[in-house]
């Protein structure tokens, strides 16, 4: 699903997918994109593939990857 949010440093590092607001007005534009993107079907494609690599899952085991590495 395509997300709209507040613009945040966090939120930058997925601005590629992401519609970044910072005002109200910027919302209003924003959403309305969103809605009228809804067939472009290779955007979504890209965008669950990104989803995919950034889950809770797969953040946990890239620190945990980390940790071990820095042990040894």
């Amino acid at each position: 699903k395509t997300v709209v949010a507040k613009n945040n440093r966090a939120m930058s590092f997925f601005s590629v997918f992401v519609y970044i607001c910072d005002s109200p007005d910027s919302y209003v534009i924003n959403i309305d994109q969103a809605i009228s993107e809804k067939n472009k079907t290779d955007l979504r494609e890209r965008r669950i593939e990104f989803a995919k690599l950034h889950t809770w899952a797969a953040s946990v085991n890239k620190l945990y990857k980390v940790i071990k590495d820095i042990k040894k």
